[in-house]
């Protein structure tokens, strides 16, 4: 009687746990890329997007309070970048603000409820152009 119940629970906690794993296998994970603007015409093949769930683009920056391209080649990268959705259509595209040298006026957006409804219009209208 004892090896019956024994058998059992095994049975119980095997399939409990082959159910477990399916469960956890159908879970989307992310992979993600990061793209550095100014080195995009550099690398023969920037971004591989059918591998990729998201691609960060790197950077844009802050200037008097509204998020900005950090150079005059950025809106062609966007371009290229918005193209690779013809690869990977369910490919989502991310932009990074700041960087490591640009973030001094971070404390001055978040001060106040006016200057984050300034920086976040000037997100939505900037991501509108891109």
């Amino acid at each position: 009687m004892k090896i019956a119940i024994y058998l059992f629970l095994s049975l119980i906690y095997f399939f409990g746990n082959l159910l477990f794993a399916q469960q956890n296998a159908s879970e989307e994970h992310k992979i993600v890329g990061y793209v550095f603007g100014d080195l995009m015409e550099k690398a023969e093949n920037p971004v591989q997007a059918e591998k990729l769930t998201h691609l960060n683009y790197a950077f844009a920056k802050i200037e008097n309070g509204k998020i900005s391209i950090t150079n005059e080649d950025d809106p062609k990268h966007f371009k290229t970048l918005n193209k690779l959705k013809s690869i990977n259509p369910s490919l989502k595209l991310l932009i990074s603000v700041g960087g490591w040298s640009n973030t001094a006026s971070f404390p001055s957006i978040a001060s106040s409820d006016s200057t984050r409804t300034r920086f976040a219009n000037s997100t939505l209208q900037f991501l509108k152009k891109i």
